[in-house]
């Protein structure tokens, strides 16, 4: 007999909003594995602090998240997120 086994979820971390911001878009990089760990892939674009090289790409864990606020509907803002470990990465 063919034992089942059951999958079990456990939360990391979270985001927190204002109350008044709206999620309106969640978007990936990719639809698949990233190759962005494959050097051979990416090429450098510039020179960071103390000599590191700063690759033009992100990794597939990140993910963009578009949110309104409800009392100024003119702004909008971008997170950058990690979503291995929750950090915003980039906001604006």
């Amino acid at each position: 007999m063919i034992e089942k086994k059951h999958l079990t979820g456990e939360r990391l971390w979270q985001l927190e909003f204002g109350t008044r911001e709206e999620i309106i878009d969640v978007r990936t990089q990719y639809t698949s594995a990233s190759l962005a760990a494959e050097h051979a892939q990416v090429l450098p674009t510039a020179f960071g602090e103390e000599g590191s090289l700063l690759y033009k790409y992100l990794d597939s864990n990140m993910f963009a998240i578009t949110t309104k606020n409800l009392d100024d509907t003119s702004t909008l803002t971008l997170m950058l997120v990690n979503g291995v470990t929750g950090s915003v990465i980039h906001q604006s």
